[in-house]
C-alpha cells in the first residue's frame, strides 16, 4: 500500500494538477470507498485483495494531496494554522475509525467491512459535493 500511496501523491501532483481540487478528493474518496468495497467483500483471493489495496492507497494519495490544496485555497486562516488543525483532525479520525472499525470487525467480520468502509468513502464524497459558504 505504501507504494500506492508514493505514486498517488505523485501523480496528484503532476497529471492531476490540472483537476479542481474539489472533484479531485470526491473522485478519489468514491474510487476508494469502492474498491474497498471489492477488496474486503470476499469475492476475490488475497493476491487480488493486496492489489486493490495499493490501488485504494494510490487513489487514497490523489484525494490527500487534493484535500491539501482545497483546504489552504477555501479556508480564512492562514496555510499553517488550516495545515496544523487539518492534521489534528485526521489523527482524531484515525483513531476513531480504528475504533469504528474494530467494532464492525466483531460484529460481521470482514462483511461488516465491506459495508462500513464504502458508506464511509462514497459518505466523504458526498460531502465534497456540498458547496461550502462565501
Amino acid at each position: 500500500a505504501g507504494s500506492g500511496y508514493l505514486a498517488g501523491s505523485l501523480v496528484a501532483a503532476g497529471p492531476f494538477a490540472r483537476i479542481p481540487a474539489r472533484p479531485l478528493v470526491a473522485i478519489s474518496n468514491a474510487i476508494m470507498g469502492l474498491l474497498m468495497l471489492v477488496a474486503f467483500s470476499a469475492i476475490v483471493e488475497i493476491r487480488i485483495t493486496i492489489g486493490l489495496l495499493a490501488v485504494a492507497a494510490f487513489a487514497g494519495a490523489v484525494g490527500w494531496v487534493g484535500l491539501a490544496a482545497l483546504l489552504t485555497s477555501e479556508t480564512p486562516a492562514g496555510a499553517g494554522t488550516t495545515m496544523v488543525l487539518n492534521g489534528s483532525l485526521y489523527n482524531l479520525g484515525a483513531a476513531a475509525g480504528a475504533g469504528i472499525g474494530g467494532v464492525l470487525l466483531a460484529m460481521g467480520g470482514f462483511d461488516a467491512l465491506a459495508v462500513g468502509l464504502p458508506l464511509f468513502g462514497l459518505g466523504s464524497a458526498f460531502c465534497m459535493w456540498i458547496p461550502r459558504r462565501r
